[in-house]
């Protein structure tokens, strides 16, 4: 039989785990940023991995509309198992672009 009387430190509130989920998306994002720090001159480049490079998530990118704020303005060096891939030097540049330096110089090429 189930006591239903449970003391006030097991009682866990819903605004809790809202709390918790995000706290696990930012470590994620701490983590993945720390893999691609770890190995900063690999071959080539998943857009996830030169994102973490930057410190900013991948998913705004990958929305056709911001295509020209990927490096290469969207262009990848070559496609690997199906996934864009860009290389270190390609990825380096980049990293030191802003947002307005890259709509200047790609925008209007895609």
């Amino acid at each position: 039989m189930k006591n239903n009387n449970l003391s006030p430190e097991f009682v866990i509130k819903a605004p809790f785990f809202g709390e918790l989920i995000n706290e696990i998306k930012n470590l994620r994002t701490d983590l993945d940023s720390l893999k691609a720090k770890m190995n900063p001159k690999q071959e080539m480049y998943t857009l996830i991995e030169a994102c973490a490079l930057k410190g900013i998530s991948a998913g705004t990118l990958g929305n056709k509309a911001y295509a020209h704020l990927k490096p290469n303005g969207g262009k990848p060096d070559a496609i690997v198992c199906g996934r864009e891939r860009w290389t270190w030097e390609s990825v380096q540049k980049w990293l030191r672009q802003s947002d307005d330096e890259l709509v200047a110089e790609y925008k209007n090429n895609n």
